[in-house]
């Protein structure tokens, strides 16, 4: 029995040693970690294999951008640089025709085209059209202008020279709409009435008031004037002339529509000068002197 453990434990004890040998106390550990190792390694694969498809389309967009920001680029700069070629190859051409339309009846043409050929020699992009318009605007006679250029090479302008409706004091003008001007040629132009006085706007008023009390029988208006005592001077065809006070014009006048309805037109033309400043008839002086007519008229 003895010799039986005897000889088992001599059994056991090699295969003790054997355990001992080949199974050591840090090999569990050792074995953990390679374990954890290996996952570690497996995960970090996934990973990597996960994450570069989503590397690889970023960097495809961007890619694409910025292919797309340099054709946007080269575009705009190609469109640049062929607005520089083709604004320098406009500033080069000449001005080959200007067209000037309107009728320059008074205003001397001489004087319009020294102006605009003086703006023109610069080429046709550098004629400068804002000091062109105000230099032909300022010509005495010159009412409106307007420029505009038509390509390939031709300016057109339009002008429109003042009308005038009568002679201020002589020296001066009024247009039709009421402004005056003073040319330095001076033109005659006949059938115009002469305003004078300070103020061209009262004696307009003035003259308006006169055109509405005159009766038809009486010849036109060509004179009117206003002095610095407010006496009011107007002017008959036929060389009659009628005197009267400025603020009393429409009592006056309307007077004076009296005696003149009671005349005939023989003594009308007869007459030279009717003052109605008085309270009753008029002061009347004749061209030929005739009692009988001053009797007709009331005169004293």
């Amino acid at each position: 029995m003895f010799g039986r453990d005897t000889a088992n434990n001599k059994v056991k004890k090699p295969l003790a040693r054997s355990s001992r040998k080949t199974v050591k106390p840090d090999a569990p550990e050792n074995a953990k970690k390679a374990t954890k190792g290996a996952s570690r390694v497996a995960v970090s694969k996934k990973k990597l294999s996960l994450s570069l498809p989503e590397i690889n389309v970023c960097f495809a967009w961007l890619n694409i951008r910025s292919v797309i920001m340099v054709l946007a680029v080269s575009i705009l700069l190609s469109v640049v640089y062929a607005s520089f070629v083709a604004v320098e190859t406009v500033m080069d051409i000449a001005v080959e025709n200007v067209k000037i339309n309107g009728q320059l009846r008074y205003q001397p043409e001489e004087e319009v085209g020294e102006i605009i050929n003086r703006y023109t020699a610069q080429g046709f992009v550098n004629v400068d059209l804002r000091d062109l318009h105000a230099e032909l605007e300022a010509l005495p006679w010159i009412r409106k202008v307007e420029i505009e250029r038509q390509l390939p090479d031709d300016l057109i302008i339009n002008l429109a020279e003042e009308k005038v409706a009568a002679i201020w004091n002589d020296d001066s003008f009024i247009n039709n709409y009421g402004d005056v001007f003073n040319p330095e040629n001076t033109v005659q132009i006949p059938g115009l009435v002469k305003f004078s006085g300070k103020n061209h706007k009262e004696v307009l008023a003035l003259y308006k008031r006169v055109q509405g009390l005159l009766t038809g029988k009486q010849q036109p208006v060509v004179s009117l004037a206003l002095n610095e005592r407010g006496v009011v001077t107007i002017g008959l065809q036929g060389d009659s002339r009628i005197v009267l006070n400025a603020d009393e014009l429409d009592q006056q006048l309307m007077r004076w529509n009296k005696i003149v309805d009671r005349a005939i037109s023989q003594q009308l033309n007869e007459i030279k000068q009717a003052d109605l400043r008085y309270n009753n008839g008029a002061a009347v002086s004749w061209k030929t002197r005739m009692a009988s007519n001053k009797k007709a008229l009331g005169g004293r």
